[in-house]
């Protein structure tokens, strides 16, 4: 699959505007119906491995429509989904639950309202959303690192999820606490990124 180059290395913040650019003119080529239903080809390819416990998220209207394989899969007994909740927003950090109900937080984004912390360990993988991508594995988030923290002593699968147009072949500015996927989903593929 042929992924895109950027003219030049870009700041996080330049990345984070062009990805933007790129998924709002994306969504507005594509059908949402074709995305669900090739998406969800993707992944369920790839949780025919899959067993156990997985975090997984309630997306933004910009993200990849993944509730509707959520919700079907959530029928299966060898899969259990997990949802994030933020729990200091200033600190950046949050935890993942059996969700009993959900609520919508001020960023608009489902979280549990009432259930089950999951303890990390327990947890055999994660999708993951992200901006941008690219083909070393790199994930860019939206800039408060929510994610990065989590995953800084996650031992379990790391899954990025995104659109086609998300992904890259340039590496990006990265810090330290940067935490690179496992694996890319798109509508078209599924990426293993080496080691």
């Amino acid at each position: 699959m042929c992924s895109q180059r950027l003219s030049s290395q870009l700041s996080k913040k330049e990345l984070r505007t062009y990805f933007k650019n790129q998924i709002s003119e994306f969504l507005k080529r594509e059908s949402v119906e074709d995305l669900i239903s090739k998406l969800g080809r993707q992944l369920e390819f790839f949780f025919k491995t899959q067993k156990g416990i997985w975090g997984v998220f309630s997306p933004l209207k910009e993200e990849p429509p993944i509730l509707s394989f959520l919700e079907e899969k959530h029928k299966q007994n060898d899969l259990v989904w997990v949802y994030p909740k933020v729990t200091d927003s200033v600190q950046g950090s949050m935890e993942f639950y059996l969700p009993e109900s959900f609520e919508l937080s001020h960023w608009g984004i489902n979280e549990p309202a009432k259930g089950k912390k999951m303890d990390k360990s327990l947890i055999q993988g994660m999708l993951i959303p992200g901006l941008g991508f690219n083909r070393g594995g790199q994930r860019l988030g939206r800039g408060k690192g929510f994610y990065d923290r989590y995953l800084q002593d996650f031992k379990g699968t790391k899954v990025g999820i995104g659109f086609s147009t998300q992904l890259v072949d340039d590496s990006f500015e990265a810090n330290s606490w940067d935490v690179n996927m496992d694996y890319l989903i798109t509508e078209k593929e599924v990426i293993k990124f080496k080691k």
